[in-house]
C-alpha cells in the first residue's frame, strides 16, 4: 500500500477554526491524526516507552472501521464531509519494540481465502 502524505496545504494550515497544537500556530497535521496509546496498548504492542524520544519515527499499521460518516453544507455553501474511523487492529514497527504476544497482526490480504 502506497503512503500518502498528510500534510496539511497551506489553506487549511490558515484555517482559524480548527484546533491547533498549543506549541505552534499552525499544526502541519490535522489534529484528528494524532493516536494516543496508554498503557494496555503500549504493552500489547511491545513499545518500549522509556526508550523514545519525539524525534523517534516508526511504521504503523491498521485495521479499523467506519463508524460514522458525516456529510453536510455549511451556512456558506461550503460543503463539509467527515469519515471517524475506529482503529480494530494495529501493528507497529521501528525503534524500541519488543517481541510480544499481542504484535502480530493480520492484515485483510492475509485473511482471504486463495482458492486451494
Amino acid at each position: 500500500m502506497k503512503l500518502v502524505s498528510m500534510k496539511r496545504s497551506v489553506e487549511k494550515k490558515k484555517d482559524v477554526n480548527q484546533p491547533s497544537d498549543i506549541t505552534t500556530s499552525e499544526p502541519q497535521w490535522a489534529w484528528g491524526l494524532r493516536i494516543t496509546l496508554e498503557k494496555e496498548e503500549i504493552d500489547k504492542l511491545g513499545l518500549e516507552a522509556d526508550k523514545l524520544t519525539t524525534e523517534h519515527k516508526m511504521r504503523i499499521e491498521a485495521e479499523c472501521k467506519v463508524v460514522a460518516v458525516r456529510i453536510s453544507k455549511e451556512d456558506r455553501g461550503r460543503e463539509r464531509r467527515t469519515v471517524e474511523l475506529q482503529i480494530t487492529d494495529m501493528a507497529i514497527s521501528g525503534v524500541s519494540v519488543k517481541q510480544s504476544k499481542f504484535n502480530t497482526f493480520k492484515s485483510v490480504q492475509d485473511q482471504v481465502p486463495t482458492g486451494e
